[in-house]
């Protein structure tokens, strides 16, 4: 039998946590402190030159001496708020030197160097940045520009690993040669491209770029823009660090534009929860729109592997889960996102999407045994920690003898809230009967794991994705076949027990009596007399019962009745 389970049971873990908030940037919008900026060399400057946000890293420049001071990065009115970073690339021009210098904003460290008047053997950049473990689809922010002979860089990259750069020049001096040191996460060595100056670059194990945004901007940008950027992904895992880079101008090239300039605010990272397709049985949805969440289709519900759907952003780190209502003919497509926390554009951390069929599959029948007997009813869900308290009618159990007091117990498809979960299937069940005619049943299993070996498409679910139970099971079956039975589930979760209690109440065949007529139960058709006894074994008068249970004898065969 296929089974088809259209919730992961990741999802139900959730539903019982709390989830994290995702990394997003300490001070995205520039409006914490601004302290003052204190520009990296390797000849180890302890002198500040101008302020820089806090978290964040200006170019802002010390020279060498009197010279090459510069204030590169300024706070300015922001976007609807006080704060926003004024980057700017500007001239320095002393009696002897004339240079254009670079004016960007990053996580890491900028630095730079040159030697002599003429600036030879010049090189700059950035290198380390910010601890980070998250897969984000893009950045978003607010920015706008001016100058029009250069294109404001934007530049973003998430990383494992360390890369280790010999040999860096890493000041700036009129004479000689600059000071040279060991530079650990260069950006241009993360990115894979070329150096000026430098040594031998080498990396620890499994050193790798993550994901990458390098885009240029719009010039002449006289109003605040919104721009959002994907990141581009070279392979799965979660990064372990982070670096960002706003530049004025051509942030990778050694001879930079004067007097251009960029404002950027509100520095975002989006997670997003949304699907960018959706087919059922190989044919678009008509008029699908990522933002449109609701959908008719005139035809009947299909089974859930007749969606197929892609998601937005290139991270990988969208997570669709499919219900199938087949009472209402209703599909319920939620997407979320695994970094945890993870919001999208619009603050939201799930979107769903609903499509209205004409009508319902009927429902898949499960593999019952031969010869198991089948109880009709309601089926009571109560799970206090969970605030769910679930009543489900037309509900069925099986129950098959397998001899010497014991039988298999069966529940197929179990769910709770509108979570479909799996079978519960009990071996071993005992069974006691008592004077009455009733059957009274016990059975127990540790450590039962509830949940599909399969997913949708077939594939194998892996045990640590299933819930990790105790089950106890109770229950009477009277003459007349009314059953109730009370099934104590016992989930293991994250070092927590949680209960879920289970009742079903319904009726189905009697258990093990006939039902009198007393003259059509005896196979042979000799003329001796019925003699009636009663549970106790005395003797009873024929023309005076009452209902109940009588052992009834006709010549050599004897049965147990129930006389209505």
């Amino acid at each position: 039998m296929k089974k088809i389970y259209s919730l992961s049971l990741s999802l139900i873990v959730a539903a019982s946590t709390l989830p994290a908030a995702a990394q997003q940037l300490s001070d995205a919008g520039f409006e914490g402190t601004w302290g003052s900026c204190v520009p990296w060399t390797s000849k180890g400057n302890t002198t500040a030159q101008g302020t820089t946000p806090a978290g964040w890293t200006a170019s802002n420049t010390i020279g060498t001496g009197s010279m090459g001071k510069m204030t590169l990065v300024e706070t300015t009115a922001g976007y609807n708020s006080s704060n926003a970073a004024l980057i700017s690339n500007k001239e320095y021009n002393a009696v002897i030197v004339k240079k254009n210098i670079p004016g960007y904003l990053t996580l890491g460290t900028p630095w730079s160097t040159a030697e002599g008047t003429s600036a030879k053997n010049k090189d700059g950049g950035t290198f380390g940045g910010t601890q980070f473990a998250y897969r984000p689809d893009a950045m978003t922010f607010m920015y706008k520009s001016t100058g029009s002979a250069d294109q404001p860089t934007v530049v973003a990259y998430t990383w494992k690993g360390t890369y280790t750069q010999a040999s860096v020049p890493g000041n700036i001096v009129t004479s000689g040669s600059a000071t040279k040191v060991t530079m650990t996460d260069r950006d241009r060595n993360i990115l894979g491209m070329s150096t000026d100056q430098g040594g031998a670059v080498s990396t620890t194990s499994g050193a790798a770029l993550v994901g990458v945004i390098n885009q240029r901007l719009n010039a002449e940008q006289a109003d605040w823009t919104s721009c959002t950027l994907p990141f581009t992904y070279s392979g799965t895992g979660n990064p372990e660090k982070l670096n960002i880079i706003f530049a004025a101008g051509d942030y990778f090239t050694s001879n930079p534009t004067k007097d251009v300039s960029v404002t950027v605010d509100d520095v975002k990272f989006i997670y997003y929860s949304r699907l960018a397709s959706l087919s059922v049985n190989g044919t678009p949805v008509e008029g699908f729109s990522s933002d449109t969440y609701s959908y008719t289709i005139d035809a009947a519900m299909p089974t859930a592997d007749a969606f197929t759907y892609t998601t937005m952003g290139n991270s990988g780190s969208g997570v669709v889960d499919i219900i199938l209502d087949k009472q209402t003919a209703v599909a319920t497509i939620t997407v979320s996102n695994s970094n945890p926390g993870g919001t999208d554009v619009d603050g939201t951390a799930a979107h769903t999407y609903k499509i209205q069929f004409s009508s319902a599959t009927p429902d898949e029948t499960p593999d019952i045994p031969e010869g198991a007997k089948d109880y009709e009813g309601t089926l009571s869900v109560q799970i206090e920690t969970m605030d769910i308290y679930d009543t489900l009618e037309d509900q069925h159990v099986y129950i098959l003898n397998t001899g010497e007091g014991k039988c298999r117990f069966m529940l197929f498809n179990f769910s709770f809230g509108d979570i479909p979960v799996g079978d519960i299937i009990l071996d071993d069940v005992t069974i006691t009967t008592d004077l009455q005619g009733s059957g009274d049943y016990n059975g127990s299993a540790e450590h039962m794991l509830i949940g599909p070996d399969t997913d949708e498409d077939g594939n194998p679910v892996p045990d640590d994705q299933k819930l990790d139970t105790d089950v106890t099971l109770t229950g009477n079956i009277n003459v007349r076949g009314y059953a109730r039975i009370l099934i104590s589930v016992i989930w293991h979760f994250n070092g927590e027990d949680i209960p879920i209690d289970v009742s079903f109440s319904g009726s189905g065949p009697g258990f093990e009596i006939a039902d009198a007529s007393i003259e059509d139960i005896f196979a042979d058709a000799n003329d001796a007399p019925v003699e009636y006894f009663n549970i106790q074994g005395m003797r009873v008068d024929a023309s005076n019962l009452t209902p109940g249970i009588y052992i009834v004898r006709k010549g050599s065969e004897t049965k147990k009745v129930y006389i209505k």
